[in-house]
């Protein structure tokens, strides 16, 4: 996040409806180009994997410099 924040994103965290277990903590990361992806299920803590990182990438339209899986 701070990345994304010091390449002109944004992130923003809120709560998001979840259907089968109601409110759920989300956070919006947006880039400098204005796409964005929600993302929620884990604390900010928490280490991502690989392809969540090449899945960020893809939808935000970004290359970050932190490992990733291409598909």
């Amino acid at each position: 996040m701070q990345w994304l924040k010091s390449q002109g994103g944004q992130c923003r965290n809120g709560i998001g409806a979840d259907e089968r277990i109601g409110m759920v903590p989300v956070t919006l990361l947006q880039a400098a180009n204005g796409k964005y992806v929600i993302y929620h299920g884990s604390r900010q803590s928490d280490t991502l994997a690989p392809r969540m990182i090449a899945y960020f990438d893809s939808r935000l339209g970004v290359t970050s410099p932190f490992g990733s899986v291409k598909d």
